[in-house]
């Protein structure tokens, strides 16, 4: 009798704890994780904003040659306005055609001479006797009246011989001579003085 309770205590025993491992205990099975849709997904790099751009710059365009500052009326190409060339022993201009050439010269006294090229003067005193060289063609003004001059040289070539732009006038001493369109008119202090051009010489 005591056995059989004892096998029957055992067996109620034995079912229970089957019953305990066939049940889940609470809180110690994990659940598996679902992943959420709050998962990110990678994110897409900015676009730059169109300020964010950087324009290239524009070409660099090499400016233009300085100009070189005008030189002095002594070496300049063109002589304009009033160009004083007392302080020099010899001195020269020339028309802005090339064809009429002045020199001045303090040696032994103030006094130009203008040559003209190409010149064909009417109305002039007919060649002196003793005349060689050229004639009919230059005219020299000191502190006197003009004269024609007969020559073996030329007064074009002379170094340091500015072209004496209309308008111009060269001074020299008390001798003054002016460029115009029809020639060269040259005066001393006393009112002499002479015209020039290739058709015509005027003695004053």
């Amino acid at each position: 009798m005591r056995r059989a309770a004892i096998a029957a205590g055992a067996l109620a025993l034995a079912w229970g704890l089957s019953g305990c491992a066939g049940s889940t205990p609470t809180g110690s099975v994990e659940t598996p994780i679902t992943p959420s849709a709050s998962v990110s997904t990678p994110t897409p790099s900015p676009t730059p904003s169109a300020s964010a751009s950087v324009s290239p710059s524009p070409a660099v365009t090499p400016s233009s040659t300085p100009t070189a500052p005008s030189p002095t009326a002594s070496t300049s190409a063109t002589a304009s306005g009033e160009i004083n060339l007392s302080g020099k022993h010899l001195a020269g201009v020339l028309s802005p055609s090339g064809g009429i050439a002045c020199l001045f010269t303090d040696l032994p006294r103030p006094a130009v001479r203008c040559d003209v090229q190409g010149a064909h003067w009417q109305g002039i005193p007919p060649r002196p006797k003793r005349c060689e060289g050229g004639y009919g063609d230059s005219v020299e003004l000191g502190a006197d009246k003009p004269s024609l001059q007969c020559h073996s040289d030329t007064v074009f070539g002379a170094p340091d011989q500015p072209t004496l732009a209309y308008g111009a006038t060269a001074v020299y001493h008390r001798l003054r001579c002016e460029s115009a369109r029809t020639g060269i008119t040259c005066r001393n202090a006393a009112g002499h003085g002479f015209s020039v051009s290739r058709e015509a010489v005027g003695l004053f």
